[in-house]
């Protein structure tokens, strides 16, 4: 019987990918942490202690804890991120590191759309004008038909969104750092160079994974380059956009508005704080890929992953399986 810690809030006791892991005869421990906490690198290890698996949720992985705890096999992430895992420290100690990538997809790509439309038609603003009891306050809202999208990042998440957004008639460009260009093609999209995407997009749709190359990828000087008209809508990772030079560029009328679902700080406190007294941002809690759909098979991934890795069978998607017994294997018979 192996031990397997959850972090992750989504998965709960009793929940049936609990039961999965449970039924193969491991123990599951919880260990979720206080809303707005995330766990340090030492209460991440003392949770941990003598854990084989870890579902693990916002906290960070890397060698400083991965030398501690020489139990662990596996760190599973429930979603498609995992920006806070170290996997090339994982892979030096022979820990899988398992992500739900893909099974996400649709569901942040329908919510980044329905931000962009939100900005685009003044959605929020005529929420509270009614509620209010002002009527005539009714401004012309900007047009999808015939603008430009700007897609930042096609991976599954992108793709998604690009299906979505040809359906109400917009002409849509990416920017990838390894673009498809036989999809491209086949979508009637464009690729081009990021600061063509940012000076002729009328809405900016970020999907690209936070790396070490992405991390501020858009600052002021890229900031600079978007259209005064144009809207920006974050559903990747909090630090692709650098939180200064976007808030600055709200406040001075630079750019029309943004959507905001993930920040530098989660939930958005210090500087991160300052975007929820603007009213030409729409804001949420880091909840794109929350559909119904997509966190029941986020969370089923989670189950049989974590059974595949302990029994020694290849899992749904791990991105170092030459970590995994069963590529040993096959490299030793080959």
């Amino acid at each position: 019987m192996a031990i397997v810690v959850v972090t992750h809030s989504y998965v709960q006791p009793g929940d049936p990918e609990v039961r999965t892991i449970e039924a193969a005869g491991h123990s599951v421990r919880f260990a979720h942490a206080p809303l707005g906490h995330i766990w340090s690198v030492e209460e991440t290890v003392a949770l941990a202690d003598k854990a084989a698996a870890v579902i693990a949720g916002p906290e960070v992985y890397d060698e400083r804890v991965f030398s501690r705890l020489p139990c662990l096999k596996l760190v599973c992430k429930v979603g498609a991120g995992y920006d806070t895992v170290n996997v090339a420290d994982a892979t030096a100690r022979g820990i899988a590191v398992c992500t739900g990538a893909g099974t996400n997809a649709g569901a942040v790509a329908e919510f980044a759309v329905t931000v962009m439309l939100a900005l685009a038609r003044h959605l929020l603003r005529f929420d509270r004008n009614v509620r209010a009891g002002v009527w005539q306050d009714r401004p012309a809202g900007a047009p999808v038909d015939g603008a430009v999208v700007g897609i930042i990042g096609t991976g599954a998440i992108g793709r998604q969104a690009a299906r979505r957004v040809v359906c109400f008639g917009a002409k849509l460009i990416c920017y990838d750092v390894a673009p498809d260009r036989d999809w491209a093609t086949a979508q009637g999209a464009d690729y081009v160079d990021l600061p063509v995407l940012l000076s002729r997009s009328d809405y900016i749709l970020v999907h690209a994974a936070k790396t070490e190359t992405s991390t501020r990828l858009i600052g002021r000087d890229e900031i600079a380059l978007m259209k005064p008209t144009a809207f920006i809508i974050n559903t990747a990772r909090g630090g692709i956009i650098d939180e200064d030079a976007l808030y600055e560029a709200l406040v001075n009328g630079r750019i029309a508005g943004a959507g905001l679902d993930v920040f530098e700080t989660e939930p958005p406190t210090g500087r991160s704080a300052r975007f929820l007294s603007l009213d030409n941002v729409v804001l949420s809690p880091h909840i794109a890929g929350g559909s119904e759909n997509s966190r029941r098979t986020m969370k089923e991934m989670v189950g049989r992953n974590v059974v595949s890795v302990l029994a020694g069978v290849q899992p749904y998607h791990c991105l170092n399986p030459q970590v995994l017994p069963v590529a040993a294997a096959a490299a030793q018979s080959a």
